[in-house]
């Protein structure tokens, strides 16, 4: 009988766990459905072991014209779910369109969790955060989101990682995917 309750209890518990968890959907940056965008050697030398995938979509140069990428969100269930964006805010100009609506402009002053991700360690343009686009209500069909990137140098922008998910109280961190703990720090680094 005492096993019963244990073996109920750890199934209550695992189920909480991904109840908790929330529907999430990740998407790579580099991975558009569509895009027309100019990448540059000095611009994505990077450290790679910082961008989801190991790689970001990046438009920048002299000859670099506003960059365009497509991407398609397919929410998991019908339903409100917060939209983020993994980019580079460093003087970056982002606007954005879910669907068939307006234009949104993104304000990159609201971007958190700033990494330095500089293959030389400078600071100079190679920075990469999260900006919440917003809350949105979905379907379960296909939605196009498309991303204009036009920064003050040379349109220069980047985008490493789309997250649409349920639990809108999410707030990202680094590489951390919705529901994933954040790692722990090792006491014999402290």
């Amino acid at each position: 009988m005492r096993l019963i309750h244990r073996t109920a209890f750890a199934a209550g518990v695992l189920l909480l766990a991904l109840w908790t968890r929330g529907a999430y959907v990740w998407i790579e940056g580099e991975k558009p459905a569509r895009a027309s965008v100019t990448p540059h050697p000095w611009y994505d030398s990077v450290k790679r072991d910082q961008l989801s995938g190991g790689d970001w979509l990046s438009n920048f140069g002299r000859n670099a014209k506003v960059g365009e990428a497509l991407y398609q969100l397919k929410a998991p269930a019908p339903g409100t779910y917060a939209l983020f964006i993994r980019l580079n805010p460093a003087q970056a100009a982002y606007s954005v369109r879910i669907g068939a609506g307006d234009w949104q402009t993104l304000d990159v002053r609201q971007v958190d969790d700033i990494t330095n991700i500089a293959a030389d360690g400078k600071i100079d343009l190679r920075f990469v955060g999260w900006i919440k686009v917003g809350e949105f209500k979905f379907t379960a069909a296909p939605t196009p989101l498309a991303v204009r990137i036009d920064g003050k140098t040379d349109h220069h922008g980047a985008i490493d990682a789309i997250v649409l998910t349920d639990d809108i109280n999410w707030r990202p961190h680094g590489l951390q995917r919705p529901g994933e703990s954040a790692p722990e720090a090792d006491a014999s680094q402290l």
